[in-house]
């Protein structure tokens, strides 16, 4: 039964991961205001440089989990704990990215 769980919610994010994909590849998610302000285009670094921690953070636990799963002689029970210095890079990359938004200048409309 829980190896059917298993199996049937690996496929199920397989499934999003690769609907996702397929969104991305043919445009129909756009990624341009990753970069910059949806509004009026202004280059935006905060928003960048957000992402680009996220994506990091998410990458650097998810090759802790799989280090932990790969060192462990049986199946893990549970997920490792989170190290400060993920937590704390992650958190003042978003710092950065509010203090971004509250010093840019308000967009202009029309």
């Amino acid at each position: 039964m829980i190896q059917a769980l298993h199996a049937g919610l690996l496929a199920a994010f397989a499934g999003f991961a690769g609907l996702i994909a397929y969104k991305l590849l043919t445009g129909q998610i756009d990624l341009g205001d990753l970069a910059s302000h949806e509004a009026d285009g202004r280059s935006a670094p905060e928003r960048l440089q957000a992402v680009i921690a996220s994506a990091g953070g998410a990458g650097a636990y998810a090759w802790m989990v799989l280090s932990a799963q790969a060192a462990a002689a049986s199946p893990l029970t549970s997920l490792p704990d989170a190290p400060a210095w993920l937590l704390v890079g992650v958190g003042a990359s978003h710092a950065v990215y509010l203090a971004g938004k509250l010093a840019a200048p308000p967009a202009k409309e029309g």
